[in-house]
């Protein structure tokens, strides 16, 4: 939903598109007075489904507010509706218009996508070539910050570290002995675990036996992002210091000690079985269909949560792409979809797919409360595993403007800079996401 207007005084409306998710047979009242709500609280008339002002900004003769749907009045046939009796439709596009009502916009301007503009084959050239150059300088910021040009290397608690590690190797970033020391660390206190022994956390202050691990609610995450490490650095994640990580991942006493959030212990679990290729193991274990339909059937919240006004993250975008990560290799292939309500998947992700689309702003990237690199980094990874190319798909190029062209308002290649607020917290989003573009556009390519 949208709004924007200005009136003879010069007082401005000025709504930016926001995602509402509403219950299955709402009307347009529903969204619009959350938004209105949100944006403007009590400082807006509205009485029998006519809008009369928001603001300073009110109707009066020539000048209305009106009321348009997918950049129309809506109607079906003779029957046209108020916004107190429209039925929404999923993914339709609200617009609140002031002026002239004999010749306002079909639409408010923030929907506004020339779709005929797109890079042609030198453009698309020079932004693989940039996106690959800002990657080269994110990851060098992570590897000088993080892990002090390779004076510190991370073990088994310090996870974040390691999914960071990994992100890193993901990326080609040329680091081998250091890789090598990570390895060696992470084994050698596998073992320790396995042997009965305890590991120390990386600041000495707790220690850690199997079972002590293994009570974490994180459990599910850790032994996620150990596995996806080791695997991108070339050891066998079913035998990591005596411990079959793939039988870890899928235990179900595990898996029910773990935090039940779906995006981090369903996603983390596929993303590591299916990241290192591994084979599911047998007997008492998760299966991947549970999982699979735990996060098809976990997705509107997501969405909700994301599009929540009402919440201190109010239309943050993030955890609606990342809720559909993991399912990328379910979606519409041949990969095992045993068990899983694959017409549920495809909905759920289209319906997700769809609003990134609708969502991203004129600069490539997403303004606003959505404005962040971590949101960006979240859709271009998402964009990535889904195959979608940036550069030439015009569902996530909006006039002309790629995903790479809104990575460089926080990567500066020229001077080897890096956001300051995206290097406070976890840089290694937005890398994950610019490789995960880059090798769909290498792909496509065949490279």
């Amino acid at each position: 939903m949208a709004a924007e207007g200005k009136n003879e005084n010069g007082d401005e409306v000025n709504i930016y598109k926001t995602p509402v998710q509403v219950t299955e047979g709402s009307t347009a009242e529903t969204a619009i007075m959350q938004v209105l709500d949100y944006y403007y609280q009590e400082d807006y008339e509205y009485q029998s489904s006519y809008l009369s002002s928001i603001g300073k900004v009110a109707s009066a003769d020539p000048n209305y507010w009106m009321f348009k749907v997918n950049g129309e009045e809506p109607h079906e046939g003779d029957t046209w509706y108020s916004i107190g009796d429209y039925p929404l439709k999923e993914h339709d596009k609200i617009s609140l218009v002031y002026g002239d009502w004999q010749n306002l916009p079909s639409e408010c301007s923030s929907y506004t996508n020339d779709t005929s503009i797109v890079p042609d084959e030198s453009a698309q050239a020079a932004l693989l070539e940039s996106a690959k150059k800002q990657q080269s300088v994110i990851a060098k910021k992570i590897y000088e910050a993080t892990f002090q040009n390779g004076a510190y290397i991370p073990g088994i608690t310090d996870t974040d570290s390691l999914y960071d590690v990994f992100s890193l190797a993901q990326a080609g970033f040329a680091a081998d002995d250091f890789y090598n020391k990570v390895a060696s660390k992470v084994v050698s206190e596998l073992k320790v675990l396995a042997n009965g022994g305890t590991v120390k956390s990386a600041d000495g202050k707790s220690s850690y036996t199997l079972a002590s691990y293994e009570g974490n609610k994180y459990v599910i995450v850790n032994y996620a992002k150990i596995a996806l490490v080791l695997s991108a650095l070339g050891q066998d994640i079913t035998a990591a210091g005596g411990i079959d990580l793939t039988k870890k991942l899928v235990d179900k006493k595990i898996f029910e000690t773990a935090s039940p959030t779906t995006l981090s212990r369903e996603t983390m679990i596929l993303f590591a079985m299916d990241g290192t290729g591994a084979a599911w193991p047998s007997g008492d274990v998760v299966t991947r269909a549970e999982l699979i339909n735990n996060i098809v059937n976990d997705i509107d919240n997501e969405i909700g949560y994301g599009t929540d006004l009402s919440s201190p993250y109010g239309a943050a975008l993030d955890p609606a792409p990342m809720s559909i990560q993991a399912l990328a290799a379910y979606y519409k292939s041949a990969a095992d979809t045993t068990g899983v309500d694959t017409s549920a998947l495809q909905e759920k992700v289209n319906r997700v797919l769809t609003m990134l689309s609708v969502m991203q702003d004129k600069s490539g990237g997403y303004v606003g409360t959505n404005g962040t690199p971590w949101t960006l980094a979240q859709v271009m990874t998402t964009a990535g595993l889904y195959g979608i190319n940036p550069l030439t798909d015009t569902s996530v190029i909006c006039s002309g403007k790629t995903f790479f062209d809104a990575s460089t308002q926080f990567i500066d290649i020229e001077n080897a800079i890096v956001d300051a607020s995206l290097m406070g917290y976890a840089p290694a989003q937005l890398l994950r996401g610019l490789n995960s573009c880059i090798r769909s556009v290498e792909k496509s390519a065949g490279l």
